[in-house]
């Protein structure tokens, strides 16, 4: 009986142990070890930087380095080693290493200097591995893309070079304008150019702006819809924080130029989201009759079905209390002539579902 169990088990247990060998080997070791295990077998060291809340970083985790391919290309050559960012070691080497985003994957040689970094997730092994090959080459460095860029200043060398100095925590905005300045017609309206203008500085930077007196040259060749969209992203979570009454470094003035924005963005004015920035504009400057007037005009004919509907109705409440008196009985109507609308609107379903039903 007992060597059925023990065959039983083996049967189980053996295709499990091969299992966690053939992805990456993390091993549970602080920072400071990995460096004296990674010098003991002459190997490197890879960082996982993770938090708790990121998703991709759970995805990488749970899905990209449990496969072969990347335990075949990492085992050997790596101790690897998973530290969330948010607890113990994690926060001051947060700060040391300049995280700014997650997942962040950083490889050191044995005596603790950085080689490079890999920002972001992988939807496969695959590109993972590949990401990897391109982060372990020399040429592919800070240092290296520093000296190739001083030596050639082409567009190709550098975007990679900006790339690489915002995976580094490095302030690549002169840089980037340098090299968009620099480029030839055909290459420098790329969308990324965007995107990584928008990331370092915001809308409010001299960078967006600059890059904004052309326009018309990005839109034809990423297309409006998707640059407008760029655009309101990255000023829209901003916009809620001053809507909300929560902490943000917004002014009247950075405000005022989000609405100009959205307002030459030609964006759907039927989209709820639109409308949060001419309401965040009258909140900061606690204008309620504007912003009460604004809902009357604008917000009260969006669809009720729409789940930020309720989200933009719900900052009168938020901020009923800094209102007047006569204010708040404004607000009250608003949402007394709100509730005669969904009561309407119920009843008319309820007569056409009468109606189809008595129908032979």
């Amino acid at each position: 009986m007992k060597n059925i169990v023990i065959a039983f088990l083996m049967i189980f247990i053996l295709p499990m142990q091969g299992m966690a060998a053939d992805g990456v080997v993390f091993r549970n070791l602080k920072f400071n070890e990995a460096l004296k295990a990674a010098k003991k077998e002459k190997k490197k060291v890879f960082l996982d930087c993770y938090t708790s809340w990121c998703i991709p970083c759970a995805m990488m985790a749970k899905e990209i380095f449990p496969q072969k391919e990347c335990g075949d290309a990492m085992n050997d050559q790596f101790v690897s080693i998973k530290i969330d960012m948010e607890k113990g070691e994690g926060v001051e080497l947060a700060k040391k290493l300049a995280i700014k985003s997650y997942p962040t994957f950083i490889i050191f040689n044995a005596d603790g200097t950085e080689v490079n970094r890999i920002v972001g997730g992988s939807t496969t092994a695959k590109e993972f591995v590949s990401k990897l090959a391109a982060a372990m080459d020399p040429e592919n460095s800070l240092p290296a893309l520093q000296a190739a860029y001083a030596e050639k200043h082409d567009f190709k060398t550098g975007m990679k070079l900006v790339e690489t100095m915002m995976a580094n925590g490095v302030d690549a905005r002169a840089t980037l304008r340098e090299v968009f300045d620099n480029g030839q017609e055909f290459e420098r309206y790329q969308d990324n150019v965007l995107l990584y203008a928008l990331a370092m500085g915001d809308y409010r930077d001299p960078l967006f702006d600059h890059l904004m007196e052309y326009k018309p040259f990005f839109d034809r060749n990423c297309g409006s819809e998707r640059v407008n969209r760029m655009i309101l992203d990255n000023y829209r979570k901003g916009m809620y924080l001053v809507c909300a009454g929560r902490k943000h470094d917004y002014t009247v003035e950075d405000v005022k130029k989000a609405v100009m924005l959205s307002s030459l963005l030609n964006m759907p004015i039927d989209n709820p989201q639109v409308h949060l920035v001419h309401i965040a504009y009258f909140v900061i400057q606690k204008d309620w009759d504007g912003m009460l007037d604004y809902y009357n005009r604008f917000v009260a004919v969006l669809q009720s079905n729409d789940a930020f509907r309720g989200i933009i109705d719900g900052f009168i409440l938020t901020h009923s209390k800094e209102m007047s008196q006569e204010q708040r009985d404004k607000a009250k109507n608003y949402f007394e002539t709100r509730a005669k609308s969904y009561q309407f609107e119920s009843k008319q379903a309820e007569n056409y579902s009468k109606i189809i039903n008595d129908m032979k």
